[in-house]
């Protein structure tokens, strides 16, 4: 361990961006005295970057402290690597300085800004006031039925569903004790928490656009979120004996293992870094955390005897969602085709829905069988379609190309994308 943290150390220096343990930005605790000739930014966005800075610090830097203190401890090193294995131990220290500071240590090239533009502005143009991506978020507590199970999965239904003034009390239930929920609005995916963290501070007229484009999204997330954090609590009073505060760290725990969160501490590490690593696990959250449940359905399988509840798992974590998912797209058999013929058609997406759980193999596989062929990121197309547009502007205005639906689709797609609205819809 210490010859593998020896060249770590060797490595980190030798690129120069050698950060020693995790730490939260506190400049702002030391005493300006001038400038020292350097200029001084006026923009408003200061002060609000300052506020961030300042809570952070303040939510995060004695938490930080004792991790970092009990990382470097040496029994409790040995116990972790004990229970699980190495790499999961020297995973810990880079989440815990993403943690500390979100954004990268390193100035970013002007090629990952252009990159981080066209993410943020992909997400919006493409999910934004998108009433089908809101619609597929129930079929996330099907995730929640394998995990918490029928009994209470139920008991959380039922204590949130009913009138409006029942789903508000639950509401307010929750967010009184969990803080984690409060905000979970903002940040029940990390492509969506990522690009309102951007808008934080910066208003212009279309600013009321942009930051009301994932509200309907997130209403229809927590709708599955509070149940299922009644449910983990209730369980974990009722069947665990757990103290008030382990069943609301247990129903935290429910909410973000079936149905992901954007939040830093939340992340697997391929979800973090660079803009230029991000590009290629956008719209990854929620089936990053089916990874999870998908890994942990398998290791549960000891012996034939598992195999039941081995098989209901995936009919809840596979087979269902991938069907119904269709279904409530609006992809299901239309009136004239049968159901046997639908099945026969779409076999394929279905059969490899957990392909997508796997960051490149997702790509790979939904391109085979697919129209639309590879696509390394959906951040490619900001690029594509903008050549599209140009090769197709020029055809018209040699005459060898009449204006068509799909011309100006296009170019309003390109227009969302890069002035980040949700043009899309």
């Amino acid at each position: 361990y210490r010859a593998f943290k020896r060249g770590e150390d060797a490595g980190a220096r030798l690129f120069e961006n050698h950060v020693g343990r995790a730490a939260t930005r506190r400049g702002h605790t030391i005493e300006r005295v001038g400038s020292s000739g350097q200029p001084v930014r006026l923009d408003l966005s200061v002060l609000g970057d300052h506020l961030q800075q300042v809570i952070h610090d303040l939510a995060f830097r004695e938490a930080i402290i004792d991790v970092n203190r009990l990382l470097a401890n040496e029994h409790v090193r040995g116990a972790i690597e004990g229970a699980t294995n190495r790499e999961i131990y020297r995973a810990l220290l880079p989440w815990l300085k993403r943690i500390a500071n979100e954004k990268t240590v390193e100035q970013p090239s002007p090629f990952e800004k252009l990159i981080g533009r066209a993410r943020a502005g992909t997400t919006l143009m493409a999910m934004g006031w998108k009433v089908t991506t809101a619609i597929v978020q129930p079929l996330g507590y099907l995730s929640s039925v394998q995990f918490l199970g029928k009994k209470w999965s139920a008991r959380g239904l039922r204590d949130f569903l009913g009138s409006p003034g029942k789903m508000q009390a639950a509401r307010d239930f929750v967010y009184a004790r969990s803080p984690m929920m409060r905000n979970r609005l903002t940040g029940f995916d990390r492509d969506v928490h990522d690009q309102l963290s951007r808008l934080a501070g910066k208003h212009d007229a279309l600013s009321p656009v942009r930051k009301t484009a994932f509200y309907f999204t997130g209403m229809m997330d927590m709708a599955v979120a509070i149940p299922t954090w009644m449910g983990a609590y209730r369980r974990a009073i009722l069947e665990e004996g757990a103290t008030e505060r382990e069943a609301i760290e247990a129903a935290n725990h429910a909410v973000r293992f079936t149905q992901s969160s954007g939040y830093a501490k939340d992340l697997a590490r391929i979800q973090g870094g660079s803009e230029l690593r991000r590009m290629f696990t956008m719209f990854y959250s929620y089936f990053s955390a089916l990874y999870q449940m998908e890994k942990r359905s398998f290791r549960n399988v000891k012996s034939i005897q598992d195999m039941p509840k081995f098989v209901a798992d995936q009919m809840l974590l596979w087979f269902v969602p991938a069907i119904l998912g269709e279904l409530v797209a609006g992809r299901g058999p239309g009136e004239d085709e049968d159901w046997s013929d639908w099945f026969a058609d779409n076999w394929w997406k279905i059969a490899t829905y957990p392909a997508q759980t796997v960051v490149g193999l997702r790509d790979i596989i939904g391109a085979i069988n697919s129209p639309f062929g590879y696509e390394i990121s959906p951040v490619v197309r900001a690029f594509e379609n903008a050549v599209m547009l140009v090769n197709r502007t020029a055809d018209m205005a040699t005459g060898e190309r009449d204006l068509k639906r799909s011309d100006v689709k296009l170019a309003v797609d390109l227009a969302g994308t890069w002035m980040a609205l949700p043009s899309s819809q």
